[in-house]
């Protein structure tokens, strides 16, 4: 599966490279495509898989809105059985490891993790 999501992703890139209005449905078709699978894989997979930090690393482009998704997910909390909200610390932890992930492998989006 993350080899079609990966074919699909750039074929959309493609799409939005090649429209020279700047305003192509392609850049919202890729934004929502994108953001569905991350937050597929977010829900479906325990923390400790690689499968969402490998997906944002191999993109073609990564948009504002895949990383608020990780700023999200940095912040990410829960409700104990108390009733208090706490962090989950394995999603905060997935989500600092798919930054640092991004900052070494990805320089054009370096300063977007750093912030």
């Amino acid at each position: 599966g993350h080899e079609l999501v990966l074919h699909v992703l750039y074929h959309l890139h493609s799409l939005m490279i090649m429209d020279s209005a700047g305003n192509s449905s392609s850049s919202v078709l890729y934004d929502n495509f994108l953001l569905g699978v991350a937050k597929t894989l977010l829900d479906s997979f325990p923390a400790t898989d690689k499968s969402f930090s490998r997906l944002l690393g191999e993109v073609p482009f990564l948009p504002e809105s895949a990383l608020k998704v990780l700023e999200d997910l940095c912040y990410a909390d829960v409700i104990d059985h108390d009733g208090k909200i706490i962090r989950d610390i394995e999603r905060v932890t997935q989500g600092l490891g798919s930054i640092w992930s991004l900052i070494l492998g990805r320089p054009q989006n370096r300063q977007g993790c750093l912030g």
